[in-house]
């Protein structure tokens, strides 16, 4: 670094800006925080070793003369090493983070931020954002969730289909699939963000769902896998896709409603026959009798979705 570099790093002249970013910008008793920082280099080329998110609580604390003193405490902190990586002058690059959950105990005169600093050699750029505190919602304070209906769904066992049971985990879970396609079904009870947390999600597994994050939307079945992640899981014949999104990054989940039939639809004899075709495609086995004894048996415990 040559003299001129030297005396403006000493006032953070070409240090790299740093943005937060915490959609939205709230902090939940419990809940981890998810968001991305972004970094821009300015005019020159700028190493980072490191990178550090930190939760702090400002609050004001009564003294014995009756002032108050600000008392500033660290909740939760995550550092990113990145191993001297480089950024080309006027390049950028956004990182994302997530902070462990902290039990919180209200209190009147307080403020929480969430603070950025990269470590960079002869520089100390730092950002900040303010995090509204936002009361958990309760369980039992939720609205309750619309019953299901088997209209335009169909029972299968997910041995019907190899990809489906290995993300299940086994080939005899029953599981009700929308049986047309996606324009046959409308959009009825919404889960806001709020609302959205682990326990939610295990609530509407199994349920058709439209689910909206930051980067697009999906539609199928919500399914928990064997690792205990969650996929949306939409089957049209023997082709399957799964929609995997963390919780953090899942803006709205709405209950699907049948509204009327679409061509055909899926049946258990066009799954049976796509399911012959694949089997021979990958060379595998196909057992058509076990298929059809499957089928006899979620007649008896779905008749309406059969």
């Amino acid at each position: 670094m040559g003299f001129f570099d030297k005396m403006k790093s000493l006032v953070g002249v070409g240090a790299p800006t740093l943005t937060l970013d915490v959609d939205p910008p709230e902090l939940i008793s419990g809940r981890p925080i998810s968001g991305s920082i972004l970094i821009a280099a300015q005019e020159r080329v700028t190493p980072i070793k490191s990178i550090t998110i930190t939760l702090v609580r400002d609050r004001d604390v009564a003294q014995p003369d009756g002032s108050t003193r600000s008392e500033r405490t660290e909740l939760s902190e995550t550092t990113m090493p990145l191993a001297d990586y480089v950024m080309a002058a006027g390049a950028k690059r956004r990182f994302s983070f997530e902070l462990a959950s902290c039990d919180l105990e209200a209190a009147a005169g307080e403020t929480y931020r969430l603070l950025g600093a990269a470590d960079t050699p002869g520089l100390d750029p730092r950002t900040s954002i303010t995090l509204a505190r936002i009361e958990p919602i309760a369980v039992a304070d939720r609205v309750a969730i619309d019953p299901l209906t088997p209209a335009g769904l169909l029972a299968i066992r997910s041995g019907f289909i190899p990809k489906l049971a290995e993300f299940v985990g086994g080939d005899d879970r029953t599981v009700l699939i929308p049986r047309f396609g996606e324009q046959a079904y409308a959009p009825g009870q919404t889960f806001e963000k709020r609302l959205i947390d682990g326990e939610l999600l295990e609530a509407l597994v199994g349920r058709v769902v439209f689910m909206t994050v930051a980067w697009g939307s999906s539609f199928g079945v919500l399914l928990r896998g064997e690792k205990g992640d969650f996929a949306v899981v939409q089957i049209s014949r023997i082709s399957i896709g799964m929609s995997y999104a963390p919780v953090a990054d899942i803006r709205s989940i709405s209950l699907a409603t049948f509204v009327s039939p679409q061509e055909d639809g899926l049946s258990h004899a066009t799954l049976m026959t796509d399911q012959e075709d694949d089997a021979e495609r990958q060379g595998r086995l196909f057992d058509p009798l076990a298929y059809r004894r499957q089928v006899w048996d979620l007649r008896a415990q779905y008749p309406e979705a059969c």
